[in-house]
């Protein structure tokens, strides 16, 4: 599968980036969490982060010259 724009990933990541930190945000605010529940919920938010980048990088692999 070839998408039209090879820099649209980028943007997904960008605004992924930016929708998990400020959700993240209001998370912790709401539930006024402890800081073992803070980490965990980082950790989580990481390692969701990282997978959508790999499955991100596995739709459009870069060409070899």
């Amino acid at each position: 599968m070839k998408l039209k724009n090879p820099s649209l990933p980028i943007f997904v990541i960008a605004i992924y980036s930016v929708l998990s930190a400020f959700f993240l945000f209001k998370i912790i605010n709401y539930f006024e969490l402890s800081a073992k529940a803070i980490f965990h919920i980082t950790i989580f938010a990481i390692l969701l982060q990282n997978i959508l980048f790999f499955i991100l990088i596995s739709i459009n692999p870069k060409e070899e010259k």
